[in-house]
């Protein structure tokens, strides 16, 4: 299990026939990038979750397209090409509730992976032949 994350995509379902393409998992620098946009110091010299920035980094971490368009229908630039900055200006002019369906189907997806990958392991620690792990006669 240890290694490299594999570079795989999932295109993810959002309302009225629109997509959203995400990493299939994060690597530990798009993961630690992530962490760095959503955190800043606070009045006590730790770190705290800005709540301001948390959803956007966590979009931003994940998003690699869309088929979103502007008002005239025009395709909005491709998260992939946009820097934090840039891509958080794209973000901001949407409708809220499209940002939330958004964060939503990333969330749902992101646990999804995580379950799997906790089963995943789990299938593999207890494939080691052994039905009875203590010993003892049943």
């Amino acid at each position: 299990m240890y290694g490299v994350v594999r570079r795989e995509t999932r295109t993810l379902p959002l309302d009225e026939g629109h997509t959203v393409t995400v990493r299939r998992r994060l690597n530990y620098g798009e993961q630690s990038e992530m962490f760095a946009r959503m955190y800043a110091p606070g009045a006590d010299g730790r770190l705290h979750v800005d709540v301001l920035k948390s959803d956007t980094a966590l979009i931003h971490a994940y998003v690699l397209g869309w088929t979103l368009t502007d008002l005239d229908g025009a395709p909005l630039p491709c998260p992939a090409d946009l820097d934090p900055d840039g891509f958080e200006a794209v973000l901001r002019e949407l409708d809220p509730e499209d940002v939330g369906a958004i964060k939503r189907a990333i969330d749902a997806h992101a646990t999804a992976e995580a379950e799997a990958r906790a089963a995943e392991k789990k299938s593999r620690a207890g494939s080691n032949g052994s039905s009875n792990p203590s010993g003892s006669a049943a």
